[in-house]
């Protein structure tokens, strides 16, 4: 049996070679996924040095939104039909991460807050408009 994170299809009997293979690193989502540690660590870290992260948690929040949305909507494509059913986890995941989608502000709010914070940091006349105050 393999992994719970790995999907299988549900009625495969010939092989248990997992289906997430193909379309999931076609599209290299684990770059992707992998850019969103990146940004939600960076505003972590400046978080924890008691610095301004409005800017820095709005992209992470922005960007791991969009590639969450895109990671569950291909495990949907890659389940079809199954992937409305309530049996299978990823019924779950796409009802949940829709949820965090609209929870982290939605992509238009956190679009205006990195243009806002953006223009605030170039009206301070400083090179790095990450760090106006």
């Amino acid at each position: 049996m393999p992994p719970q994170h790995v999907a299988c299809f549900p009625d495969c009997h010939t092989s248990a070679l997992p289906v997430i293979l193909f379309p999931f690193w076609s599209k290299f989502l684990p770059a992707d996924i992998q850019t969103g540690r990146i940004l939600a660590y960076w505003a972590a870290h400046l978080c924890d040095r008691q610095e301004r992260v409005r800017l820095e948690a709005s992209y992470a929040k922005l960007f791991c939104s969009q590639v969450g949305m895109r990671v569950v909507n291909q495990a949907m494509q890659i389940f079809g039909g199954y992937g409305f059913i309530t049996e299978f986890p990823v019924e779950r995941l796409y009802r949940d991460m829709k949820s965090i989608e609209f929870g982290a502000g939605t992509t238009q709010i956190q679009k205006l807050i990195i243009v806002r914070e953006l223009i605030k940091g170039a009206g301070a006349g400083e090179g790095n408009p990450q760090r106006a105050t």
